[in-house]
């Protein structure tokens, strides 16, 4: 039996794992204008694993921190937002909303969309 199996199921993995990871990354974009022109969100910020390929796996979730959004609008743009990343779970979080945890994670590793 060959070893060069087990190499190739490794490899087509990985470039799955890439293309779904870049899927993720247009799709948040694509989000992100929605909240901005649409909602009138001052920044919406990509944050977590989708920013890391070693941390990103097949059923990773998007993570979209969200400044400047009206509270009344929130909802009514979440499932805007759902819509174009179906396929993908969605936390959107309202950054004046989030624990410090989440604030320090943002500002140091986000990356503005």
């Amino acid at each position: 039996m060959s070893k060069k199996y087990p190499l190739l199921f490794k490899d087509s993995k990985k470039e799955e794992k890439e293309k779904r990871r870049q899927e993720a990354l247009t799709k948040a974009k694509k989000a992100a204008k929605i909240l901005k022109e649409k909602y009138k969100a001052e920044k919406v910020v990509l944050f977590g694993s989708v920013l890391d390929p070693d941390r990103f796996y097949l059923r990773s979730d998007v993570d979209l921190a969200v400044f400047g959004l009206k509270d009344e609008l929130f909802y009514k743009a979440y499932a805007e937002v759902m819509n174009i990343l179906s396929g993908f779970e969605v936390d959107l979080l309202d950054y004046k909303e989030c624990r410090e945890s989440f604030k320090k994670e943002i500002k140091e590793r986000g990356v503005e969309l």
